[in-house]
């Protein structure tokens, strides 16, 4: 099926009827991956916006794919659709992935918490990513801590409020 003559906007309403017919002909399921992925403006991130809404409606869809959208995070250039993956990731238990992949994932979120072009949303789910990865493997905690306060004074008022707390909660 072509996506793209299905997804004529990005209403929520419209992506809402596609991820119900995803989650009915789940066959369908790899075109529109490889549609989020394609780097076609306006069409891939509506397509990785299916995909983040099937990952709320029936996460079991989307498991297999984890290991793969954490292979191509880094290659992907819409903002749009590393958002939609990140916040996947970031629901994901994370013990079961390896630990090359693991060790790929970690150094993305860093990068993307340290770049002045990333968006707030996804400094946000690479924070959310960390914490969860920090609690089977914390002998990062200290790197992100540090990554935090290093940050803090260039991040937006909201964020940064976030940031301290949690600073002062958990580290």
């Amino acid at each position: 099926m072509d996506f793209t003559e299905v997804l004529t906007d990005s209403s929520k309403d419209l992506i809402i009827k596609v991820t119900q017919f995803v989650i009915e002909n789940p066959i369908y399921l790899p075109d529109v991956y490889a549609l989020s992925l394609a780097e076609i403006p306006k069409f891939s991130p509506r397509a990785a916006r299916i995909i983040e809404y099937l990952d709320v409606a029936s996460p079991i869809l989307l498991e297999s794919y984890v290991p793969d959208i954490i292979q191509k995070l880094s290659q992907i250039k819409s903002e749009g659709v590393r958002r939609c993956f990140c916040k996947i990731i970031s629901s994901y238990n994370l013990h079961r992935i390896d630990e090359d992949k693991l060790g790929r994932l970690v150094d993305i979120c860093f990068r993307y918490i340290c770049s002045a072009k990333e968006p707030i949303s996804i400094k946000y789910y690479s924070m959310a990513i960390l914490e969860n990865v920090i609690e089977f493997e914390p002998d990062l905690k200290g790197e992100y801590k540090l990554t935090l306060e290093t940050q803090l004074p260039f991040l937006p008022k909201g964020l940064a409020a976030r940031t301290l707390k949690r600073l002062k909660e958990k580290y």
